[in-house]
């Protein structure tokens, strides 16, 4: 067998794998494995390709609820496809957290915070108001939303900071965001969906299923 498909994209986009050489409605088990920044394993078991990101756990426990990627680094997923006769197939992709182009300026001073600055903004610029939103503002910014995310200060400060920044005027203050989805540990897909859209950003790719052949 054979795993055809990207060999790289966004985190939060759904792993768009399809097998060679199984044979047509051959019943499937995928299953991934993620390393994070800090070491730790986490693994994921599904029927599809497209829903290993919404079943990924640490191997071992007690865990951090979500993997650690605060570096920004690209990610190297190993992916692994099983039939029930003991064909299989394995695959290495790479997932970024950063867009090609996508720039990130650290503010200290009056504000600490990170700016995520697109190669090609597609809508208004944001401040999300949640130190915890760092991958959130770094995809955001891949598809096309300046980003700005608050670790300490005044919103209203940062916000007036930002007006400085060529296309940041005028920027839509948000609270807490949602978990891009593929960030091993819980998240949910269709609220990140919902803000993409709501934000005016470039939508995730829609993946009509994985086949077989």
């Amino acid at each position: 067998m054979e795993l055809t498909g990207p060999p790289d994209a966004p985190l939060d986009e759904p792993l768009a794998l399809r097998v060679r050489g199984a044979g047509p409605g051959t019943r499937l088990t995928w299953r991934a494995r993620i390393r994070d920044d800090d070491g730790r394993v986490w693994r994921a078991t599904a029927d599809t390709a497209a829903e290993l990101d919404e079943t990924w756990a640490p191997a071992k426990s007690p865990a951090a609820p979500h993997a650690a990627l605060a570096s920004l680094r690209p990610v190297r997923v190993d992916v692994r496809v099983e039939t029930p006769d003991g064909l299989t197939a394995t695959r290495t992709i790479t997932r970024h957290l950063l867009g090609d182009g996508v720039r990130v300026r650290r503010w200290k001073g009056e504000i600490t915070a990170s700016l995520f600055l697109p190669a090609e903004p597609a809508a208004p610029p944001i401040v999300i108001d949640d130190p915890g939103a760092l991958l959130a503002g770094a995809l955001l910014a891949s598809r096309g939303v300046m980003t700005l995310v608050l670790k300490k200060g005044d919103p209203d400060v940062a916000a007036t900071q930002l007006e400085g920044v060529p296309g940041g005027a005028g920027a839509r203050m948000l609270g807490n965001v949602p978990i891009p989805p593929g960030v091993p540990g819980p998240t949910n897909p269709v609220a990140w969906d919902t803000l993409l859209a709501d934000l005016g950003a470039r939508p995730r790719q829609a993946v009509a299923g994985d086949g077989s052949a």
